[in-house]
């Protein structure tokens, strides 16, 4: 039976971008996030109030027991687990029960820019691009006092604080089985040292591989935000000024 591969994420983190790498490997399947056609489904027929009535961990195990190959990569993000009435302490548990110990968590430490990464993908309705091609310029204004993201409606403060709080508790509960990976240290640069952690950690042999992904913004806050100004002054003097900057 297939091991599974499991990677927790915060979206727009370079998740696509290292599944991408991960399922060019001879010894990976790559699943996906096997709970997105299902919320995106449920959306279109529901609005924004609907709960998924699946059982995460239940998906994850018979894809890992139908997997043709010795790992199963599965993708989930927290908001997806939720959206199932399942709490993070839940699914975790579930999956040590069903024989899943390890897992990657990939994190962005830059949160702000997940927030307008997603934005301007939504937006543009360009959510990937190929490696190397020309970036369009694109700009967008967030709503710092009331913002959508992934199904949670907040001011933008209140959106920052929901991911800290969720990836402190998903930390505290994966370790110390777990590796973790930063979008800045390990994908922005050269995805492909995200890509040997992974093989490192979970004992599989280096395999060549293409990187098929850029990035889809500028990298410039100033660039990207048509309100600067306004999300600065929403920020400042908070722990989350710093984004800013960076």
């Amino acid at each position: 039976m297939a091991q599974g591969l499991i990677i927790i994420h915060l979206g727009r983190c370079g998740s696509t971008v290292l599944s991408d790498l991960l399922s060019q490997h001879s010894q990976i399947s790559w699943s996906g996030e096997i709970l997105e056609p299902l919320l995106q489904t449920a959306r279109r027929t529901h609005g924004n109030n609907f709960v998924l009535k699946v059982d995460p961990v239940t998906l994850a195990s018979d894809a890992i027991a139908t997997c043709p190959t010795p790992f199963c990569g599965i993708e989930f993000k927290p908001f997806h687990i939720n959206a199932c009435q399942m709490s993070l302490s839940d699914f975790i548990s579930g999956m040590r029960h069903s024989g899943i110990e390890n897992f990657v968590v990939l994190d962005r430490r830059n949160r702000l820019r997940k927030v307008v990464s997603s934005r301007l993908a939504a937006a543009s309705g360009i959510w990937h691009v190929p490696a190397h091609a020309k970036r369009e310029t694109h700009r967008v204004a967030l709503s710092v006092d009331m913002l959508k993201m992934d199904y949670f409606t907040g001011t933008l403060i209140e959106i920052l604080e929901m991911y800290e709080t969720q990836f402190k508790e998903l930390r505290k509960l994966v370790s110390p089985n777990h590796l973790d990976l930063i979008y800045e240290d390990h994908i922005e640069t050269d995805p492909e040292v995200g890509y040997r952690k992974v093989l490192t950690y979970f004992g599989l042999p280096y395999e060549s591989i293409t990187v098929n992904l850029g990035r889809t913004s500028s990298g410039s806050l100033h660039t990207d935000l048509e309100n600067y100004d306004e999300v600065a002054e929403h920020l400042a003097g908070t722990q989350f000024a710093w984004m800013l900057d960076c």
